[in-house]
């Protein structure tokens, strides 16, 4: 279900960037009802919107800005307040390494042991199906070790390297301020 709120999210963000940002990662929030009811569905279930929202006519698609607009102070209050969410989700985790190594003295070891071995195998794994013939019939079982395997590699880097969100945030606000320029 996840995945269709992602999809959702990164074809609105086309369309409406700051109804976009207002989805909530997995669940829609009242910004995917309003989505939902904008466009004429009366089910939140996020497979049914993204299909409406890949089939949306040009008259949609203009309905959606409209409510963006109508809505935009709120939309920003509810992206503010999912910006605020993944920063306590980031800071908690950090939180926690400072924690142990307070308490102890030293740092969690096992958090770079783990973090080394996903790395790791992220680069073997790859280099194996670069070089290596996949046996018949264990390609899916392949892909869904790679899939976790990536998904993985992208949790570490975006722990210890920060991630692109601030990137995208930046993007976003700087259309934004366009924008509300452009309005003016």
């Amino acid at each position: 279900m996840n995945d269709f709120w992602t999809s959702i999210k990164k074809t609105l963000v086309t369309v409406a960037p700051i109804l976009g940002n207002a989805i909530l990662p997995g669940v829609g929030g009242i910004a995917g009802t309003l989505l939902a009811s904008t466009l004429g569905i009366s089910s939140t279930d996020p497979e049914a919107i993204n299909l409406a929202l890949m089939n949306a006519t040009p008259e949609q698609l203009t309905r959606i800005k409209e409510v963006e607009n109508a809505h935009i102070e709120r939309l920003i209050e509810l992206g503010t307040e999912n910006d605020k969410l993944y920063i306590q989700d980031i800071q908690s985790a950090r939180g926690r390494e400072i924690a142990i190594a307070q308490a102890t003295g030293k740092l969690d070891k096992n958090l770079y042991v783990l973090a080394w071995t996903v790395v790791i195998g992220f680069f073997i794994l790859c280099l194996t199906l670069m070089f290596c013939p996949v046996p018949e019939g264990q390609g899916a079982v392949v892909l869904m070790l790679f899939g976790g395997l990536q998904a993985g590699f992208g949790t570490v880097i975006g722990y210890f390297f920060g991630s692109s969100k601030s990137s995208s945030l930046r993007n976003m606000r700087r259309d934004n301020e366009a924008s509300k320029e452009a309005r003016l």
